[in-house]
């Protein structure tokens, strides 16, 4: 069994928890009206400020990301960027309690969110690589991406169910706390796995 393992599952699992938790109610959000705390900007303000502006800013935090990694080094630019994949979540709390009308407004918000995930992103994908790094890499990939997949998947599971239970504010409260997760992954990345392969390098 390759080194480090459990810990690299942990990671995998944990570091986009806030992303996998809110995913799958954006667009319910966007499309619920105010009398159950959306935003009531349907579908066509939705797919503006995510096929197009979001899009945009996603592929330009994954470029920044991995050109900041290359020159900081992976275990440097780790806190970085799981402060960048998770605190920008905090715009959707903004919006279930503010609720704005505005297409710029709400484009701008999204835009900080996706610009965050593609930088932050960028560590999890770097991460993976270096760690299936070695003897038998392709079926080492092949798993870590089952367990990428798993990450989404399983919070899914509960989203909706807590979004009935507590409100779109309150979810989104749920979905800063699970920052939590991200912040526990990096610490697992830079303290048992990256600074272990540093050390051995040495």
């Amino acid at each position: 069994m390759k080194k480090g393992v459990w810990w690299a599952v942990a990671f995998l699992l944990l570091f986009r928890l806030p992303e996998a938790l809110s995913l799958n109610l954006l667009y319910p959000f966007f499309k619920d009206g105010a009398e159950v705390g959306g935003l009531g900007a349907g579908t066509e303000m939705y797919g503006l400020v995510y096929g197009t502006f979001g899009v945009i800013a996603l592929l330009l935090g994954g470029i920044l990301g991995g050109i900041y990694a290359s020159r900081k080094g992976l275990r440097a630019a780790m806190w970085p960027m799981a402060l960048s994949l998770a605190l920008p979540c905090a715009v959707y709390l903004f919006m279930a309690i503010t609720r704005p009308a505005s297409v710029w407004a709400i484009g701008s918000l999204i835009v900080l969110d996706q610009f965050g995930y593609g930088f932050g992103f960028t560590a999890y994908t770097l991460f993976m690589m270096r760690f299936v790094d070695g003897p038998l890499k392709t079926s080492h990939y092949a798993i870590c991406t089952a367990f990428m997949w798993l990450s989404m998947k399983l919070p899914a599971l509960v989203a909706g169910y807590l979004q009935l239970w507590v409100g779109y504010a309150g979810f989104f409260t749920l979905v800063m706390v699970s920052c939590l997760g991200t912040f526990a992954a990096a610490v697992i990345a830079r303290s048992k796995i990256l600074l272990e392969e540093e050390t051995g390098n040495n």
